[in-house]
């Protein structure tokens, strides 16, 4: 049986902004000098944990989940964290698990 390496990624998040978390997870993440298979990142990590749900959600087909869809891809790993996911008028607080493949 091999082996599996996780990652796990904490930061100072930039309250309620997308582009500077994102950015900030990217460096990270293409930092990583070992293979990792599970990148784990933090709660809410592209904006904090905000109370401004219908400000700051995300379809599944937003931003962030893309984001993570290409940087799976590009390490070759699992990349998880959870986002506020709009879906029929509702808001989540919504655990993703991109596989390397986009699913």
């Amino acid at each position: 049986m091999s082996e599996l390496k996780i990652t796990l990624l904490q930061a100072p998040l930039e309250w309620e902004n997308k582009e500077k978390n994102l950015h900030f997870f990217s460096a990270k993440i293409e930092a990583l000098n070992e293979l990792t298979d599970v990148v784990v990142l933090p709660e809410m990590f592209n904006t904090g944990f905000s109370m401004q749900s219908a400000k700051l959600a995300e379809t599944m087909e937003g931003k962030s989940v893309e984001w993570m869809r290409t940087v799976a891809a590009k390490k070759n790993c699992v990349i998880c964290g959870s986002l506020i996911v709009e879906e029929a008028g509702k808001y989540y607080n919504r655990l993703i698990w991109m596989q390397a493949n986009g699913e």
